[in-house]
């Protein structure tokens, strides 16, 4: 499967450019790492295409030396990752920390950025207070890099979408065939086997809940990006 990503996969992304979105583990799990860490801390992460969106799934860090200024990821156990992992042309997300000042860029980030050898990178620099920087950099077919917001992923559980349910049922009148449905009772319905199908076309891979990473709290404190 192609996982190539450019600007050109279709004339509308001249205008819309990916949007960038990181699951709530994903992103809990880098703000632990770089609130555990006296100094800077960086690591890696998987990325899935969705169209011309992108969506980093997972974070994690490897074997490495941080100081209050730097983070040096041990480059036997890069490569050692890199060899077992199952697929390492989805390594598309990397991101270090900038412990307590602020979350610009610096120049040699960017020339690190530069070098990689990716059809395209994600970058975020973070730091304690929670404020960031994500940046998208594409390599093929032609170099571009841009800021963008960073999107979070908020997980709908079962037991939310129930009593939705529950409450849409209670308090909510329903003309036409909507109505016909409610008035079966629980029992039949079940007999005969019929599930609610009010969110079938509700696909949360393409349309999620999501919250900008700049109004995310964690543990009481926000962030500005």
């Amino acid at each position: 499967m192609d996982n190539r990503i450019s600007l050109l996969d279709n004339i509308k992304a001249l205008y819309d450019p990916p949007k960038v979105f990181i699951t709530l583990e994903a992103i809990t799990k880098i703000k632990c790492f770089v609130h555990l860490a006296s100094g800077e801390i960086n690591g890696l992460g998987r990325v899935e295409k969705r169209k011309n969106d992108l969506v980093v799934v997972d974070s994690f860090i490897l074997k490495q030396k941080v100081s209050g200024g730097s983070a040096k990821i041990n480059p036997m156990a890069l490569n050692r990752f890199v060899a077992e992992y199952e697929d390492p042309s989805k390594l598309n997300f990397q991101w270090h920390s900038h412990v307590n000042i602020e979350t610009e860029f610096s120049s040699a980030d960017i020339d690190t950025i530069k070098e990689y050898l990716n059809d395209f990178m994600i970058s975020l620099v973070i730091n304690k207070q929670g404020e960031y920087s994500c940046r998208l950099d594409l390599y093929n077919p032609f170099y571009v890099g841009f800021k963008v917001p960073l999107l979070v992923i908020l997980p709908i559980e079962e037991k939310l979408l129930k009593y939705c349910q529950k409450r849409m049922d209670e308090e909510v009148e329903e003309r036409g065939i909507a109505s016909l449905k409610k008035k079966v009772p629980p029992i039949v319905r079940k007999s005969l086997n019929l599930k609610d199908t009010r969110f079938s076309n509700w696909d949360q891979k393409k349309n999620p809940a999501i919250i900008p990473l700049s109004d995310l709290v964690h543990e009481g404190k926000g962030g500005k990006k």
